[in-house]
């Protein structure tokens, strides 16, 4: 009977890493009815055999999908599911990626502060990986760095879009930099540190006209104008909200 039990039971593991791999691929096509329909069949093997591990990856999948979906409730409440899943797993990565998505979701609705929390969680677990994942290390700090600055925690804003940019530096990666750029520039701008935001935002700007971010972009020169306002060059003020 055990045999038989265990049997079944790998059997139910072997199934639900067929789905998760179908629906991963679905959720990159952005198929997103149908990978919950594929994931949902996960969730009810959950019920009756311990595959926790598949579980976790399914609970995962389902919190993107309602992210982007905008249900956020739902996909913190997903996410959270996953999370104890890991944990009870002790899958270090999975639990990062799960802080760093709450830490997300709650940048998402505004809760800078909880979301700083859960990104500091997933900070602390980064020793505990095998495997250094760079891309999702500058990830937790790109996200720290934006919620301190949504906080006015401008100090710590600068901390973390270096910490950043560091990585990005030793990856060669010179796309998708401007938000970083943005963070540094405005933060400085709080700090009255004019200087330092003027060239920041300048970075910011090329980015974002790279990466073909118009309103990124137009957001950036508005603040560059701020910091020609603040150190009293009008001309360059003007031209800046011109080009905004």
């Amino acid at each position: 009977v055990d045999y038989f039990l265990e049997s079944k039971e790998s059997q139910a593991k072997k199934i639900a890493s067929n789905i998760i791999l179908k629906s991963e691929i679905l959720f990159k096509t952005q198929k997103y009815g149908e990978a919950k329909r594929e994931l949902a069949k996960i969730l009810n093997l959950c019920t009756v055999y311990d595959i926790s591990h598949e579980c976790a990856k399914a609970n995962f999948i389902y919190g993107m999908i309602y992210e982007v979906e905008k249900e956020y409730k739902k996909a913190t409440r997903t996410i959270e599911q996953a999370l104890v899943l890991y944990i009870k797993n002790e899958n270090p990565k999975g639990i990062i990626k799960s802080y760093l998505e709450l830490g997300r979701l709650y940048i998402l609705g505004n809760c800078y502060l909880t979301a700083t929390n859960m990104l500091h969680q997933a900070e602390a677990m980064l020793p505990q990986m095998e495997l250094i994942d760079i891309e999702l290390e500058r990830s937790i700090y790109t996200n720290l760095s934006y919620a301190y600055m949504k906080n006015n925690h401008n100090k710590e804003a600068i901390q973390y879009a270096h910490k950043a940019e560091t990585i990005a530096d030793k990856m060669g990666d010179m796309k998708n930099r401007g938000n970083g750029f943005f963070i540094m520039g405005n933060s400085y701008l709080q700090n009255q540190q004019y200087d330092n935001a003027q060239k920041y935002f300048h970075l910011a700007i090329k980015c974002f006209d790279k990466e073909n971010k118009c309103s990124e972009k137009a957001k950036s020169q508005m603040l560059l104008a701020k910091v020609y306002i603040n150190t009293k060059d009008y001309q360059s003020a003007k031209e800046h909200i011109n080009m905004a």
